[in-house]
This record gives structure tokens, C-alpha cells and sequence, in this order.
């Protein structure tokens, strides 16, 4: 979620993929357009990481904020944001570890 008056490029969302997955390549083509959304393959996953220009449609009373023990001003932050990013990873399942899985 964001707060701010701009996205973050598709370059910066790039980087912070790469900390997590060091040696994935993102195609420069997909990183070009600052308003697409980032659809790639890595090993048998697919990632897409995509931007919606409206706030996160959640309240206070969705469990998710309410249970958020890890996020005590969970509500505070996030009803201030103005934008969201959906992120979704499918394929994969194979033998591998859940960490491994995930972004």
C-alpha cells in the first residue's frame, strides 16, 4: 500500500523481488512500462505483481486488521493509504519447502 502521490516504478518493485529471489531474471521489456503490471516467470511459478489506484477495500473490523497482533496500528497506517499492489505466485508445488515458495 502506498500513501504517497506515485507508485513505486516497476524498477524499485523489481528490486525488492531480486532481494528476496537473487538470481530471477525480470525481462527489461516488462519493466519499461511504468503503468503495466509485472507478469513473469521464474523456475515453474509465475509472478504477477499488479496496481490498484484506489485504496485497500478493507475496514477496521476485518479480521485482518483487527487480529493483526504483529501490526498493533495496523488501522492507523492503512486507512491513510491512497493505492494498493496485489501480488499473487502460482505454480510451483513440487517437493519444495514453503519458504521456497513464496516471495
Amino acid at each position: 500500500m502506498t500513501a504517497g502521490e506515485e507508485f513505486p516504478s516497476n524498477a524499485g518493485l523489481a528490486q525488492a523481488i531480486k532481494a528476496r529471489i537473487p538470481n530471477i531474471v525480470i525481462p527489461s521489456e516488462i519493466l519499461a512500462d511504468p503503468k503495466g503490471t509485472l507478469v513473469f516467470l521464474y523456475e515453474d511459478y509465475m509472478f504477477a505483481v499488479g496496481k490498484v489506484d484506489a485504496p485497500c477495500p478493507i475496514s477496521k473490523d476485518d479480521p485482518c486488521v483487527q487480529f493483526a497482533w504483529y501490526w498493533p496500528d495496523a488501522w492507523e497506517v492503512v486507512s491513510k493509504h491512497k493505492a494498493h499492489l496485489l501480488a499473487s505466485v502460482s505454480g510451483g508445488a513440487g517437493d519444495r519447502r514453503p519458504r521456497e515458495r513464496s516471495l
